[in-house]
């Protein structure tokens, strides 16, 4: 069986069902997760999660030191596109591994040998495109694709270098999924079998990077498989997912006992798996008030809040036109990010 481990540094506090992530992952045995954090609080890591108290600013000495360079990190954010440089940076603790990858913890695992399936991986040498979960061969020539000059592709060391948010992890256009693209081609697998949930939607939406009807949805843990279900024509249709990514929702968690390895994921919380089987009518009962979703118009606040007083902790590339026009009138800095 080929072997596995995904990196996570994560600096400040976990969210609040960081134990619901440890305990799926504790059903996928046959992979490692190693995890570099301040977050010193007492959860209940399993034997496959192995954990190391560090700081950002150790790891950022590490990340010079491994790339003989100066590097722009004051805050965590920013790891989001050093993603693709973990396996140069943490090459010590991956030397045993056949696949290293990255991952988010806003997630729910399911049966992850169910996809990754060893004849998966002879075949692909980088599995899926998006930060929330990729895989890639441990071999120095896939590990290093980012150092080659690639048309479209930013260069790594300004990557490594600037303030700015690339999303060099995940972008298509100017991350390195341009030089998986150029040159592996079909040896880079874009699908992705998990549900990645629509951030700007109270009710679970499929994300637009899913090819996927707009249906609403809600899903099932059991036991270390991920299920999802949808209403079409008043009709319940289930799936089953790799994961399912609850990406920048604030989700309500009751104790972990009353849980136990069997709930339901709704909008936006953890639930006991009721009594009764899943049906329409309870489907319909479970899913919320469309209107006034707070944590969006909070976002959006925060957005329009850090366009006009430029104290958002990373700026991003991809900046909209009335942050740029914000820039130009106030006469402040304009990031030159690409040449």
């Amino acid at each position: 069986m080929k072997s596995i481990a995904f990196v996570i540094p994560y600096f400040g506090l976990f969210n609040n069902y960081f134990q619901l992530w440890l305990n799926s992952c504790s059903k996928n045995p046959s992979i490692d997760w190693l995890i570099f954090t301040d977050d010193k609080r007492p959860f209940d890591y399993p034997d496959n999660v192995h954990v190391t108290y560090t700081t950002l600013h150790e790891v950022k000495k590490r990340i010079e030191s491994t790339f003989g360079l100066s590097i722009w990190m004051e805050h965590a954010y920013k790891l989001c596109d050093f993603k693709p440089f973990y396996g140069a940076i943490f090459k010590p603790e991956l030397k045993n591994y056949d696949f290293w990858g990255y991952c988010d913890v806003d997630l729910i695992w399911g049966n992850i040998r169910k996809y990754l399936t060893d004849d998966l991986l002879d075949k692909y040498y980088k599995i899926f495109q998006y930060g929330h979960c990729c895989l890639i061969k441990n071999v120095d020539s896939v590990t290093r694709l980012y150092d080659n000059s690639v048309s479209g592709m930013l260069d790594y060391k300004t990557v490594l270098q600037s303030p700015l948010n690339y999303a060099f992890d995940e972008n298509n256009e100017w991350g390195w999924n341009v030089a998986f693209d150029t040159l592996l081609k079909y040896e880079y697998l874009k699908d992705n079998w998990a549900y990645d949930v629509y951030v700007k939607k109270k009710k679970f939406y499929p994300a637009d990077s899913m090819d996927k009807k707009k249906t609403e949805g809600l899903f099932e843990y059991d036991n270390g498989a991920v299920y999802g279900y949808e209403k079409i024509k008043n009709t319940l249709v289930k799936q089953e997912y790799l994961y399912v990514h609850l990406q920048k929702r604030d989700m309500a968690f009751p104790e972990q006992s009353v849980l136990g390895n069997h709930y339901l994921i709704v909008p936006n919380k953890f639930v006991k798996y009721p009594d009764r089987k899943l049906d329409v009518r309870l489907f319909d009962k479970l899913q919320p008030f469309p209107f006034l979703y707070m944590h969006e118009w909070q976002r959006k606040w925060r957005k329009l809040r850090n366009a006009f007083l430029d104290d958002s902790k990373i700026k991003n590339a991809s900046r909209n036109k009335l942050e740029h026009y914000l820039d130009k009138l106030l006469g402040r800095k304009e990031y030159l990010w690409r040449k």
